[in-house]
């Protein structure tokens, strides 16, 4: 079974992080409904799924409630001590550097072609591609033009 109104979908990027402080590697995505796929030595990957592109809430194996109800109760305890998210782009630059993103990792960034906040995956040769098709470098990371 899995448990679908547990992990909001703004929370994900800060599970992400707090996933990696914790000691788990997070890898490419297999599948157009996977949101995150992480491992961790000893331990089968923990996945986050998502059902569609408008849902609030992601999907979390019952298997790994245990990594959730752990990351929900550390952030909780740190709640005064951290800085307000605004966005999963600030987020991110916060949590995580771009650069240490894996390749094939999506995240929502804003993107001046299409005009939104549109799902951007990091590319081989570190340059991020929007659902538009638009390629951007950044922060002088990447190759493509």
């Amino acid at each position: 079974m899995a448990n679908r109104n547990t992990l909001h979908a703004e929370k994900l990027v800060a599970f992400m992080a707090w996933l990696v402080s914790d000691g788990w590697t997070v890898v490419p995505n297999k599948g157009e409904y996977e949101v995150l796929r992480a491992t961790k030595s000893g331990r089968k990957p923990l996945i986050v799924y998502t059902r569609n592109s408008e849902v609030t809430h992601l999907t979390v194996p019952d298997s790994h409630m245990g990594v959730l109800r752990a990351f929900i109760r550390d952030t909780k305890a740190q709640k005064a001590e951290t800085k307000p998210i605004v966005s999963w782009g600030s987020m991110l630059i916060d949590a995580i550097p771009f650069s240490q993103l894996p390749q094939g990792v999506k995240v929502a960034l804003a993107c001046d072609k299409c005009e939104g906040h549109e799902h951007h995956e990091k590319l081989a040769d570190g340059c991020w591609r929007c659902d538009c098709g638009d390629v951007k470098r950044l922060f002088g990371e990447g190759t493509s033009k």
